[in-house]
């Protein structure tokens, strides 16, 4: 059994060595020894009845297999049972496993196992002891009239695990020969508790609840914080479950939901534990009771008593052996209090994968479809809804609430559709169940209930901070919230906000650098209600002038600028990029021509390199109508857009853009605007003559330094050598490898440096020197750390890699790189590189006779785009593959358009000019057009290594035929 499918029904074994931890630590070496031992046993009878052990087994010396049918599972686990009582253990490691079986649905990702059979199968190990094997009731309906001779199943009756959603009836296996009596089942009715049985299954959160277990097992008092709706009294019903073992006096859930005074908390408290109030009322009564016991206590919703801070001091102090877990909005505020902050379920990442097994790994997803398939049995995630479903949480903050809300609308919606209505989640999500607190039957309930007790100050500030989009500094809350607008007072922006963080209103965010300023944000549900209650006051209006005022200035680089300049201004338009977008959006409307010319033009890079290029053309549009004037942002602005249109396959765009970034800098008349200008101009090149004018004017230029806003002389020396490395490639091969080798040898960051050791490493890939190529590359991507903003330089780098490893016969690691490009640039949109990505696994097809799947890459290549000599290089490949198939017609179609778009364009595409002149000879029928082109097509060889196996083809010219 190599694996389970992405989902399907199996029966699970987990197995578990009792005590473990006290063997290891008492006879480390015998325990070593014993496990081995146990290994081969264990892993024996699973491969001998065809289990299938998952990437990751578990904790501690567990084993977790998987089986396609029961008989297997259950041969394998009395196989294993058998053989581990028949072992002479070492009296120091006396080695007894218990053994948990269950059937159902599971999601196989990456080699590992998923899902709620999982949960429950370890649960079912769980309650068992040394020697014993416990199976559930599906397991029991499969096998129970089929049991091997010697084997029967005994009823133990229906225990609560400590999931807390309903009881399982547990049967156990006994084998003749092996022990038959246990100790009582290690379920929750050993337990002294009162968990309330839950209506639903608890989802996720495996990492927050280890680490609150460690917690609470080691302080006295934790404090599980989160905004409404987050998940802290589920969360904290199932630590308080994980940690009722039977030891002590037990774990008591207490509920402060509709508890009004905190005076009432000590009554709460003593109903909780069974406590009756004495003449000194409630709270010596319970502080009595609780002096000399060992329990946890669960104090649930305290935000709305918090005062009652002071009782749980008094517990603390007079009961050492009484830990105290709440959940609360804010803290408690207490000498020792241990805080810790629940954020959101984890959300796919941008641009993952739109597998439905890959994204229901995530907690939030698989919160929604576990929810959805409550209220609607025949949901499920497919590949088809999986991206709405997963842009659904996105859009939601991972916040489980307002997902749960969502997730019970798929009995009227589909996911696409409900996406669709999500632009205001409040207006959607509303309705929950009426067994809900009435503040979680719908968001806006959740949300207003926590407006309502914050002081006028808070409720002020929160408003206004909706005019952030996304995350926002102090700095800037200060410097736009602040200010009165009518004749309220100012606001103490850092008193206000410390108050909403502690409220958890607003979220800090994690620092993404060592040493930069902490960011904050407000999930989206509280930023669509304040943003609400904005727009009503009157003021949004105003707030919108104030933010763009203070983003349009923000990320300026001067016109002196230095390279430390340029970083500083990148590094701040990365972390403001959502307020530039809304302040930009402002200005275009309502600011002046002057403002637009001045914003940051490094959002343009950054809109750019996250591929909205459409977004991106749009705005430059705007600033160039609007301020039509000769400017050198203007220089800067057409250059983004020609790099836009050379991106997105635009080749005929491109030309035009770049020769008017050409004339714009003629316009602004600048030395700096024209060195600049040159690296278009060699671009837009049509000629070898042509680019050697460009190469003059360059020089000449360079010569004559100037300030302004325009890259200094070394970036204009490095922007213009790649671009003419690229252009002179084929025409001018030697000039092009000083170009770029020029390049390389500038002072220049780490980023910027791989961008031109990739053009370097390129031009040794033309040549066919492919060690040379990763020489010059490998080492400089390994130890670069690529931002947000720099991820095609990244790319384009592994794509030239490929081309090295391709060269020197590493097909593997070319289609490693080229699927990698492919993940990643999809996301961002980068055609020109997914194109490339495409070709590379096409030639790696070539290499090993798979014709048909090289075919099949490059007409996905071609649906990228159509764009003249892209579509050319494609169609003559496309020739040959047919050639090789045998498909005569459709080879002569291909191999006729790549020369109707190729032909005398060697200055551009030298080699698929050739590969165009191979193919039309290929399928000629006159010996001397074969001749003649085959050998015109090896005098244009030159240096170059070609591409799609064409150096074999000219090889082999006199067998050249149809």
């Amino acid at each position: 059994m190599a694996g389970v499918g992405d989902t399907d029904t199996v029966v699970l074994v987990m197995t578990d060595v009792q005590g473990s931890t006290r063997l290891w630590s008492e006879a480390p070496a015998a325990m070593d020894a014993a496990m081995r031992r146990h290994h081969e046993i264990v892993h024996g009878a699973v491969a001998e009845y065809g289990g299938w052990r998952p990437v990751d087994q578990g904790e501690g010396d567990s084993v977790f297999a998987a089986f396609a049918s029961p008989s297997a599972a259950m041969a394998a686990v009395i196989k294993l049972q058998t053989g581990l009582a028949a072992e002479p253990w070492p009296d120091a490691a006396q080695i007894a496993v218990r053994v948990g079986l269950h059937a159902g649905e599971v999601i196989d990702r990456d080699g590992n196992l998923f899902g709620d059979t999982v949960n429950r199968c370890a649960r079912i190990r769980s309650l068992g002891s040394g020697g014993q094997t416990l199976m559930s009731s599906a397991i029991y309906e499969l096998v129970r009239d089929t049991l091997p001779e010697g084997v029967t199943v005994q009823d133990l009756g229906e225990h609560r695990m400590k999931d807390l959603v309903r009881a399982e009836r547990i049967w156990q296996l006994q084998v003749v020969g092996l022990p038959t009596e246990f100790p009582a089942l290690l379920s929750l009715e050993r337990a002294a508790h009162n968990l309330p049985v839950q209506t639903s299954s608890f989802v996720g959160r495996e990492r927050e609840v280890a680490e609150l277990i460690d917690l609470v097992r080691s302080r006295r008092l934790v404090s599980l914080l989160g905004f409404g709706g987050m998940g802290k009294t589920r969360l904290a019903l199932q630590v308080a479950a994980e940690l009722a073992d039977g030891s002590g006096d037990g774990v008591w859930f207490v509920d402060l939901s509709r508890v009004e005074s905190a005076s009432r908390v000590p009554t709460e408290i003593a109903t909780a534990l069974g406590v009756r109030e004495a003449g000194a009322g409630a709270d010596e009564a319970v502080l009595a009771y609780l002096t000399d016991k060992r329990l946890l206590l669960v104090l649930d919703n305290v935000e709305q008593v918090i005062d009652c801070a002071s009782f749980v001091a008094q517990i603390l102090a007079r009961a050492p052996g009484v830990k105290v877990l709440t959940t609360s909005r804010e803290p408690l505020r207490l000498q020792g209090e241990t805080e810790f902050p629940l954020s959101s379920m984890p959300l796919p990442p941008e641009g993952a994968d739109a597998d439905a097994a890959a994204l229901s790994a995530y907690d939030a997803v698989r919160l929604f479809v576990d929810r959805a398939t409550a209220v609607k049995r025949d949901f499920e995630v497919t590949n088809a809804n999986a991206p709405a479903v997963a842009a659904i949480c996105a859009h939601l903050n991972g916040h489980p609430l307002a997902i749960e809300l969502a997730a019970a609308r798929v009995k009227l919606l589909s996911p696409a559709s409900l996406l669709a209505r999500l632009d205001s989640a409040l207006s959607v999500l509303t309705g929950g169940g009426r067994d809900r607190p009435l503040r979680h039957q719908t968001l806006r309930a959740t949300i207003a209930w926590s407006y309502d007790a914050l002081s006028e100050p808070e409720r002020l500030l929160l408003d206004r901070l909706s005019v952030f989009p996304g995350s926002m500094t102090m700095e800037a809350a200060e410097a736009i919230c602040s200010e009165p607008l009518a004749d309220e007072e100012p606001i103490e922006v850092l008193s206000a906000l410390t108050a909403l963080v502690d409220k958890s209103l607003v979220r800090t965010l994690e620092p993404e650098s060592v040493g930069a300023e902490p960011r904050f944000d407000i999930l989206a549900s509280i930023h669509d209600f304040a943003a609400e209650r904005l727009a009503t006051s009157g003021d949004a209006a105003a707030l919108a002038v104030r933010h763009a005022a203070y983003f349009a200035t923000l990320g300026q680089v001067p016109p002196d600028w230095t390279r430390s300049d340029e970083q500083r201004a990148r590094v701040e338009v990365n972390c403001e990029f959502h307020n530039l977008t809304a302040a930009l959006a402002h200005l275009q409307v309502h600011g002046t021509p002057e403002e637009l010319i001045g914003f940051p033009w490094l959002y343009y890079y950054d809109l750019g390199s996250l591929g909205r290029y459409e977004e991106l053309l749009h705005d430059v549009e705007v600033v160039m109508t609007r301020h039509p004037q000769p400017h050198e942002v203007r220089v800067i602005l057409e250059g983004r857009r020609a790099w836009t249109f050379a991106a997105s396959l635009r080749s005929a765009d491109r030309q035009r853009s770049s020769k008017a970034v050409v004339a714009e800098a003629e316009r602004v008349g600048r030395a700096a605007s024209i060195a600049f200008a040159a690296a278009f101009g060699a671009a837009a090149a049509e000629t070898p003559e042509a680019l050697d004018d460009i190469a003059v004017t360059f020089e000449r230029v360079l010569a004559e330094p100037e300030g302004g806003w325009m890259p200094s002389r070394d970036e204009c020396i490095g922007i213009y050598g790649a671009a003419f490395a690229n252009a002179a490639r084929w025409s001018r091969p030697d000039r092009a490898l000083v170009a770029a080798r020029r390049t390389v040898d500038l002072d220049q960051p780490d980023v910027e440096n791989v961008f031109y050791r990739t053009q370097l490493a390129a031009l040794y890939c033309d040549r066919g020197e492919g060690e040379q190529a990763i020489d010059v590359l490998h080492d400089a991507v390994m130890h670069t750390h690529f931002g947000r903003a720099d991820e095609h330089y990244e790319l384009r780098a592994l794509l030239v890699l490929a081309r090295g490893q391709l060269l020197l016969g590493d097909l593997a690691a070319v289609r490693r790189a080229a699927e990698d490009v492919l993940g990643r640039g999809r996301r961002l949109s980068y055609l020109r590189m997914l194109s490339d990505a495409r070709l590379l696994l096409a030639e790696c097809d070539v290499r090993e006779g798979e014709w048909a799947s090289a075919l099949v890459h490059l007409q996905e290549a071609r649906s990228l785009g159509d764009d003249g000599l892209r579509t050319g290089a494609l169609a003559w490949r496309a020739a040959r593959c047919h050639r090789a198939l045998g498909e005569r017609e459709l080879a002569q179609a291909a191999a006729a358009e790549a020369w109707a778009l190729l032909e005398g364009k060697e200055f551009h595409a030298l080699p698929d000019v050739i590969g165009a002149m191979v193919e039309r000879a290929a399928l000629s029928d006159t010996p001397a057009e074969r001749n003649a082109l085959l050998a015109e097509a090896e005098r244009k060889c030159s240096i170059f290594a070609l591409p799609f196996g064409l150096e074999q083809e000219i090889a082999g010219a006199p067998g050249l035929t149809w």
